[in-house]
């Protein structure tokens, strides 16, 4: 199973995965979303979940200065979370991750380990030196990065003479596979928040992987997509 993360941070996962209840509809409350650059954030942030502040702003080409004033107000309004990992911060949707796929998502986030994943995928039973040869790490990298892997549940190791050699896990098609209430609350909780904010969500297309909204903002209609697979970039 994944390593978990603190109980503080359990603790508030759980609290925010609760849909909104009792809701009344406040006037003159202003969403976030309202803004084109937080609604790009956002729809990045569903997509890439735990992304690190580096790799938003590469993948929106969105300079770091600006990047964090978006990202302060989408979590003052409780759309998105910060967490630290690795010195570094990362931020994910509020209510889309179960706790046990956050740590998961942060590995897989970083680059090195990311590309060394996705090499084993395409060729599992790679020993560690042609995964060196291919990735072009140095062998105590990619030990290093096989054993993060491995401690999370993602890899397993199968002793082959004097070699080892790495095979993924089902633990990504388990987790997968066991979303349907968490999405079903994700999608619950973000269409009561826009109602609350004023912005009427119609629903354009729902599936178990994707949300798509149409958002009314004065005379303006703006269209949200929302990946609800938090694992569709780390797939074969």
């Amino acid at each position: 199973m994944p390593q978990r993360m603190g109980k503080a941070l359990n603790k508030a996962l759980g609290k925010d995965i609760l849909p909104s209840a009792g809701i009344k509809k406040r006037r003159g409350l202003r969403s976030p979303l309202v803004n084109e650059r937080r609604r790009n954030i956002y729809t990045f942030l569903c997509k890439h979940p735990g992304s690190y502040q580096g790799d938003i702003s590469s993948g929106l080409g969105m300079d770091m200065h600006t990047l964090r004033w978006h990202l302060d107000k989408l979590r003052q309004g409780q759309y998105i979370f910060q967490v630290r990992s690795g010195g570094r911060c990362a931020f994910c949707p509020v209510g889309l991750l179960d706790p046990d796929e956050l740590p998961i998502l942060l590995l897989l986030n970083r680059s090195r380990t990311r590309a060394m994943f996705m090499e084993i995928l395409r060729s599992p039973g790679s020993t560690q030196k042609e995964l060196g040869a291919r990735l072009n790490t140095a062998h105590q990298t990619t030990g290093k990065h096989a054993k993060e892997l491995q401690v999370q549940g993602l890899l397993e190791v199968v002793e082959d003479g004097r070699f080892r050699r790495y095979y993924p896990t089902a633990l990504l098609a388990t987790l997968s596979e066991g979303r349907s209430a968490r999405t079903r609350s994700f999608k619950e909780r973000l269409l009561n928040k826009l109602k609350e904010e004023g912005l009427s969500p119609e629903v354009v297309r729902m599936t178990d992987l994707e949300l798509i909204l149409k958002l009314k903002m004065d005379r303006e209609v703006h269209t949200l997509i929302v990946s609800t697979d938090p694992f569709s970039e780390v797939r074969i």
